[in-house]
């Protein structure tokens, strides 16, 4: 299994566990915005470590291929929670 598919994988079980880690801990009453957000928040977390690591080696960051998914995940995630934040400030 190749560095991509491994990271890829840690990514969508980072998704499942955040979102039903806040679905339980919310007692079944989360929006599903906020599922969503979190699950998004927890699928960017694998490659965001990674990405953080290729700061400090450059070898493993062009080893990959596909990192532009990881980095239009990145940007939806900014989205959701920038909108998320607008909406619950202009609502008070």
């Amino acid at each position: 299994m190749s560095a991509a598919e491994l990271m890829s994988h840690a990514s969508v079980l980072a998704a499942i566990i955040t979102g039903l880690i806040l679905f339980v801990r919310s007692r079944g009453t989360a929006r599903l915005d906020e599922v969503i957000t979190a699950s998004l928040a927890g699928a960017a977390l694998p490659p965001t470590v990674l990405l953080v690591y290729g700061g400090f080696d450059p070898a493993i960051v062009t080893s990959l291929t596909g990192l532009r998914v990881y980095i239009a995940v990145a940007g939806c995630v900014l989205v959701c929670i920038l909108a998320r934040k607008l909406r619950r400030s202009l609502t008070r």
